[in-house]
């Protein structure tokens, strides 16, 4: 092959390489200002209370920076603040029996944010109508997925007396944190986590969160179960179990960690118990195994 055609293959080559350079640049510039964002709904139930809260969890496609661009986590952000608002506002206002649900619209330039129901007033002891909306004056880039979207429910019985069974959990007993907790209702997409408190101790507060992490044990290590998401939070509200009280609520864990695949897993959260007079309440770290 003579010089000039030698120099004819190398353009060629060079010009094939910066062409599929420029396209997987476009591509991922494209990601990166297309991130998948997702409004999902949870669903807590125990006697006399249900709520409905939309959850926003974003997960980036790109490798640019944090996956995404800046707009994005400010969305969120301001998303998370607003929301969190009421989560807490509604805590601190109302006891069971309590119904909320929520929905979410997205146009004409802004993302509206809907609390209905109703809940007996702390301070009257009174029903009174729940009625609240947060108003962003833009529209999120999110995708809102309603009960009726979201992945098919796969439920097994659970029963803690059948031996073998698929979709069980153990029931462990912290004596420190003074409650007894189990799983129930287990699927590929959530459970119901039920504690009972053992104690009856009226000076101290007992308390959990709706904050967890699932771990999945692979050739007998437990590591964290892998999010689908990146970036997400958790409503920073305490649930309280009074002495010689049963609560249960659903957790959904689908919009963070999709639907899971058979095999051992385990819940990690934590527990609190706060003396009367003390500055802080002592945390207790649980772990619940279950079968898929």
């Amino acid at each position: 092959m003579n010089g000039k055609k030698k120099r004819h293959v190398i353009l060629i080559v060079l010009a094939v390489v910066v062409l599929a350079a420029g396209i997987l640049g476009g591509r991922e510039l494209w990601l990166y200002e297309h991130p998948e964002i997702q409004i999902r709904f949870s669903h807590d139930r125990s006697e006399d209370l249900y709520r409905s809260y939309p959850i926003c969890s974003i997960r980036s496609r790109s490798h640019i920076g944090q996956g995404y661009a800046k707009q994005y986590g400010e969305e969120l952000r301001q998303y998370w603040e607003a929301t969190n608002e009421v989560f807490v506002w509604i805590s601190e206002q109302y006891q069971k029996p309590l119904y909320v649900t929520s929905d979410v619209t997205i146009g004409d330039g802004k993302t509206v944010i809907s609390f209905r129901g109703t809940g007996t007033s702390m301070t009257t002891g009174e029903t009174e109508e729940i009625h609240r909306d947060c108003v962003l004056d833009f529209e999120m880039h999110a995708e809102v997925l309603r009960s009726e979207e979201e992945p098919e429910l796969t439920v097994s019985d659970w029963n803690p007396e059948e031996e073998g069974q698929q979709n069980q959990a153990e029931t462990i007993y912290d004596p420190e944190a003074g409650v007894t907790v189990t799983l129930r209702d287990i699927s590929n997409i959530g459970a119901s986590i039920v504690i009972r408190r053992e104690d009856e101790d009226a000076g101290t507060e007992v308390t959990y969160g709706d904050a967890y992490i699932l771990q999945r044990r692979i050739e007998g290590e437990w590591q964290d179960a892998e999010t689908i998401i990146d970036d997400y939070g958790f409503t920073m509200i305490g649930h309280t179990v009074g002495c010689g009280e049963e609560v249960s609520n659903f957790y959904k864990w689908d919009w963070l960690y999709g639907v899971l695949e058979p095999g051992e897993y385990r819940m990690v959260y934590d527990v609190f118990r706060k003396t009367e007079g003390a500055g802080s309440a002592q945390k207790y770290r649980e772990y619940i195994r279950f079968q898929l």
